[in-house]
């Protein structure tokens, strides 16, 4: 659905339909968008709901090879709200959804949604099923995920030579396809 189409105020947001419409386009966007909400309104959530919104979103963006930029727009806010680790979870928490959201990502080779999981924190190391993220990738024939993995490995090396490895996440301006 061409977001064209959708209706706009006289500003150009977007209104509360072509919000409504937007979370319907994907039935599984309805989770993220709930608990993205209640994590704004206060509520505290369990590890298990936050991760089930997370790998809703993950799921989502897989829509086309081009990714859905709605999804992913919803995945980058989940994220950057306070609580929200796209690391939580263990082995079994995660057969319920197919993996954590990165192995997940690289699993469906979505670049853009690997690298917001990354960028935000993720973990190139957590195995699920005795692969990680990483493997996953190399797992596909043509993996477009396996490019953003090494560039992040790259740059946290580059981070750590330079002794900014024990400062956390930073946000990457390689001018990725996936910056919008």
């Amino acid at each position: 659905m061409p977001s064209e189409s959708l209706p706009r105020d006289d500003e150009g947001s977007e209104t509360p339909v072509f919000k409504r419409r937007k979370t319907a386009a994907s039935p599984l966007l309805a989770t993220p968008a709930r608990v993205l909400s209640q994590i704004q309104n206060g509520d505290t959530l369990d590890t298990g709901r936050v991760l089930q919104a997370l790998c809703n979103a993950v799921i989502s963006s897989s829509v086309d090879e081009d990714e859905d930029p709605h999804a992913l727009k919803l995945l980058a806010e989940l994220l950057a709200e306070d609580g929200v680790d796209p690391n939580a979870g263990d082995e079994a928490l995660w057969d319920n959804y197919g993996g954590s959201p990165l192995y997940q990502a690289c699993a469906l080779d979505l670049p853009c949604t690997a690298k917001a999981l990354l960028d935000h924190g993720a973990s190139v190391v957590q195995v699920y099923k005795g692969q990680t993220p990483l493997q996953a990738a190399l797992a596909q024939k043509k993996s477009r995920c396996v490019k953003v993995i090494m560039e992040h490995i790259e740059k946290l090396e580059t981070q750590a030579r330079e002794g900014r490895g024990g400062k956390g996440p930073r946000r990457s301006n390689h001018g990725s396809q996936c910056e919008r």
